[in-house]
C-alpha cells in the first residue's frame, strides 16, 4: 500500500517534467520551421508545394513530440533526485526508499525497509512534490511555446500570398505568359547621383530584353523643372480651360543649351551601342547645375533621376597683412593674393582667406600637425582670418572642409619665415684714419 503511493507521488511529478519537455521542444520546433519559412522567403522562391511542405512537416514533428512526451519513461531514480533537490529536508531518504526491495522468500518488508517508506510518503502529504518543476518554470515554458507557436503562424502566413500567386501562375498559362511578356525596363547608371560642378556625365542604359530601335537621352536643368511645375500649378487654378500638365520630359520644348535658365532648356542626345553589349550610352560634358534626366526608347520612358552638383571647398584669394615688432619702427604692411612672406622675429602675421562658400572648417596645417585654425569672419561667412607668428621657416598647407565632409581637391601652400633678429654691427665712422 505504502509502496503504491509513493509510486503515485512519483507519477505526478514525471507527468509535470515530460509536459515541461514537451513545452521546450515544441519552442524550438515553431522556431525552426519559423525560420525556414522566412528563409525560404527571402529566396524569392515560394510556390505552393514548399509551402504545404513546411506547414505539414511542421505538425507532423509538434505531433511526434506529443506522443513521446506521453511515452517519455523517466526512471524512477531520475524523479526521485529532482524531489531531492527540490527538498533538501528528505536527506536522501526517498532515494532509500526507491532501493529498498522486498524479502525474497515471504514477499514482505521488514520493519525498517517500511519505516522509510513511510517517511517518504509522510513527506509527499505534507509537501506537495509537483512543487519540485515550479509553475514559473511550466508557465514560461508554455508562453515561450506559445510565442514561438504565434511566429511560426505569421511566417507561414506571409509565405501563403506569395505561395498562391506562384501556384495561379503555373496552374494558369495566360497570366503566366504575360508575366514573361512584361518589360522590366532598362538598367540606368549611374541613376540618381551626385556630380562636381563641370565634370561630364556618363549615363548607360543596360537593356536585358528585345533591345530597342533607338534609345535618346532626355534631359533639363533643375531649374527649368520648377518653372515647369510652378507653371502646372497655376494651369490647374483655370479649372476645366487649363491644359493639361505634360506628365514627362517629352513634352518639353526643346533648347540647345545645357545650362539654359528658362524652362525650354530641354536636350536629346541619341545613345549609342556598344559593340554587341546591350548597352547605349553617351556622355553630357560639363555640368553646371542640377538635373534631371529619363531615357527615351520605342515610345516609353524611365522614371526620372536627378542630377545634383556640388562644389568642392576653394580658396578665391588670399591676403597677408604684417604687423612688425615695435623696436623696427615700421608700419603695417598688408601683401595681396599673397602665399609668401620673409619678415623679422616677432613679426605677426594676419592671414586672410576668402573661399567660394560657407564651411565646415578651415586650418593651416604643418607636418600633418594643424598648426593654425582660422576663424570665420563675423560679417562675412566667406571670410577666414588667422593671426601667426612665425619662428623658423614654415610650410602650412590650407585644408577646407564643407559641411559634408568634402575637402579642397589641392592644398595651397603658405610659407614663412622669420629672420633673427641680429644684434647692431659697430663701425667707426670719424676719424676715417690714424692721426
Amino acid at each position: 500500500m505504502l509502496e503504491q503511493q509513493l509510486r503515485e507521488q512519483l507519477s505526478r511529478v514525471g507527468q509535470r517534467l515530460g509536459r515541461l519537455w514537451l513545452w521546450r521542444q515544441l519552442t524550438w520546433c515553431w522556431i525552426g520551421f519559423a525560420v525556414l519559412a522566412l528563409a525560404w522567403l527571402s529566396l524569392g522562391r515560394p510556390y505552393a508545394l514548399a509551402f504545404a511542405a513546411i506547414v505539414g512537416g511542421s505538425w507532423l514533428t509538434a505531433t511526434l513530440l506529443w506522443v513521446r512526451s506521453k511515452s517519455l519513461a523517466l526512471a524512477k531514480s531520475d524523479i526521485a533526485r529532482h524531489v531531492e533537490r527540490a527538498f533538501p529536508e528528505l536527506d536522501s531518504r526517498l532515494l532509500a526508499a526507491l532501493e529498498q526491495c522486498p524479502d525474497v522468500q515471504s514477499g514482505r518488508w521488514n520493519v525498517l525497509q517500511r519505516q522509510v517508506i513511510a517517511e517518504a510518503v509522510h513527506h509527499a502529504h505534507i509537501n506537495d512534490w509537483t512543487d519540485a518543476v515550479p509553475a514559473k518554470r511550466m508557465r514560461n515554458a508554455f508562453l515561450g511555446q506559445s510565442a514561438a507557436l504565434l511566429a511560426f503562424v505569421t511566417a507561414c502566413l506571409s509565405l501563403l500570398p506569395t505561395a498562391a500567386q506562384r501556384a495561379n501562375a503555373v496552374t494558369s498559362p495566360a497570366p503566366f505568359i504575360s508575366a514573361r511578356t512584361v518589360e522590366a525596363g532598362p538598367t540606368i547608371e549611374p541613376g540618381d547621383c551626385e556630380i562636381e560642378r563641370g565634370s561630364s556625365l556618363l549615363v548607360l542604359a543596360r537593356f536585358s530584353e528585345k533591345l530597342p530601335a533607338g534609345v535618346n537621352l532626355v534631359w533639363r536643368t533643375a531649374r527649368a523643372s520648377a518653372v515647369v511645375e510652378q507653371k502646372h500649378g497655376a494651369d490647374a487654378l483655370h479649372g476645366a480651360n487649363a491644359a493639361p500638365a505634360p506628365s514627362s520630359l517629352q513634352s518639353l520644348p526643346s533648347s540647345p543649351s545645357l545650362a539654359s535658365d528658362t524652362a525650354s532648356s530641354e536636350q536629346r542626345l541619341p545613345l549609342t551601342k556598344s559593340l554587341d553589349d546591350p548597352i547605349f550610352g553617351g556622355r553630357l560634358p560639363a555640368v553646371k547645375q542640377d538635373l534631371c534626366y529619363l531615357i527615351d526608347y520605342d515610345g516609353k520612358q524611365t522614371r526620372e533621376f536627378k542630377v545634383t552638383v556640388y562644389d568642392l571647398p576653394s580658396l578665391v584669394r588670399s591676403d597677408l597683412e604684417l604687423k612688425f615688432p615695435s623696436y623696427t619702427g615700421l608700419d603695417t604692411k598688408k601683401l595681396e593674393d599673397a602665399f609668401e612672406a620673409v619678415v623679422v622675429e616677432g613679426t605677426s602675421i594676419r592671414v586672410t582667406c576668402r573661399v567660394n562658400k560657407p564651411l565646415a572648417s578651415a586650418k593651416l596645417v604643418e607636418n600633418e600637425v594643424v598648426s593654425l585654425a582660422l576663424i570665420v569672419d563675423p560679417a562675412n561667412p566667406l571670410v577666414y582670418q588667422a593671426d601667426f607668428v612665425p619662428t623658423k621657416r614654415h610650410k602650412l598647407k590650407l585644408i577646407l572642409t564643407d559641411d559634408t565632409g568634402r575637402v579642397n581637391r589641392d592644398a595651397e601652400e603658405f610659407r614663412f619665415e622669420a629672420l633673427p633678429n641680429r644684434p647692431p654691427e659697430l663701425k667707426l665712422a670719424f676719424p676715417g684714419q690714424d692721426v
